[in-house]
């Protein structure tokens, strides 16, 4: 809550958070490698907290959080570096954020696409038009799940 005094008035205000954004908005991650993501509010009065979920997970320990000010108002901005194992491909990851009792706000969520070394060599592989899309999807369908 911010705090003005004017001459003998003393004014009070709270700005409601109204969104929190997760990127990327796409999170294909190779299983055993670590994933970048970040969570950033809407600027707002008090500061937000913000929490990260794996499916019904909390992991906000895995996460670092840090606050930007402006006029009075501030902007939570959380970061999360995870390692993902193959065990996590499909799971929803989002966050969810607060800056006052009943004032909540919770992010899209995201599925995790956890590929396997092997996937991921075949998709490099056919970005750079080396293998054809009916090739790839073959070694893909018989391969499709990391091992």
């Amino acid at each position: 809550m911010t705090i003005f005094q004017k001459g003998l008035f003393v004014f009070l205000f709270t700005v409601p958070i109204t969104s929190v954004t997760l990127t990327p908005t796409t999170i294909a991650v190779i299983d055993g490698q670590q994933m970048h993501l970040m969570c950033t509010t809407s600027y707002c009065n008090p500061q937000a907290s913000i929490k990260w979920y794996k499916s019904s997970v909390d992991i906000t320990s895995q996460a670092n959080h840090t606050t930007e000010n402006s006029d009075g108002l501030a902007r939570t901005v959380s970061s999360l570096l995870s390692t993902v194992r193959k065990a996590d491909n499909g799971k929803q990851v989002y966050c969810w954020a607060s800056n006052s009792l009943n004032v909540n706000v919770t992010s899209i969520k995201r599925t995790l696409n956890v590929m396997c070394k092997y996937s991921f060599v075949l998709f490099c592989l056919f970005v750079l038009g080396l293998l054809s899309h009916s090739r790839i999807f073959s070694l893909i369908w018989r391969r499709h799940h990391c091992r």
